[in-house]
């Protein structure tokens, strides 16, 4: 039989079991913020269920909610902001619509880019390089007709 909190949560045993590995070891912290009316709809309301969820968990993550914004044409609208010197800083990466299903990989990838500034490193290399105890030089030496990765 299933707890109150298994009922409510927006993720299933298997994908919490999975999220540590994602957001566990993030540089920086990241400020989920929510532009919606939850009283107008159970989407905006689970949009606001599901970051409470996220930042309930994870030490870096947090949420706030704010009123609809008039330049919004779809609500809920989940804002991904980073932290910069103790202040929040916008890296302008939005959701709009709440993100369900496949739809959660593009949110914890957000929150991934905002975490790590939109590093392009696997997720190990960066948590491996971002634990040096001294400075470091890296580079990277791509072809100029192929981007997609160091040679």
């Amino acid at each position: 039989m299933m707890s109150e909190e298994e009922k409510s949560s927006p993720f299933d045993e298997k994908t919490w079991a999975e999220l540590p590995s994602l957001l566990d070891n993030l540089p920086e912290k990241v400020h989920l913020h929510i532009w919606c009316d939850p009283a107008l709809g159970q989407e905006e309301r689970e949009a606001v269920r599901l970051c409470e969820a996220l930042s309930g968990r994870f030490s870096q993550l947090s949420h706030r909610v704010f009123p609809r914004r008039i330049n919004y044409s779809y609500y809920p609208v989940i804002g991904v902001m980073g932290e910069e010197n103790g202040e929040t800083g916008d890296f302008n990466v939005r959701l709009i619509g709440l993100p369900s299903g496949f739809q959660i990989t593009s949110l914890i990838t957000a929150i991934q880019a905002v975490s790590f500034r939109g590093m392009t490193l696997e997720a190990k290399t960066r948590i491996m390089l971002s634990r040096l105890k001294t400075a470091v030089d890296v580079q990277l030496i791509t072809a100029d007709d192929n981007e997609g990765g160091p040679i």
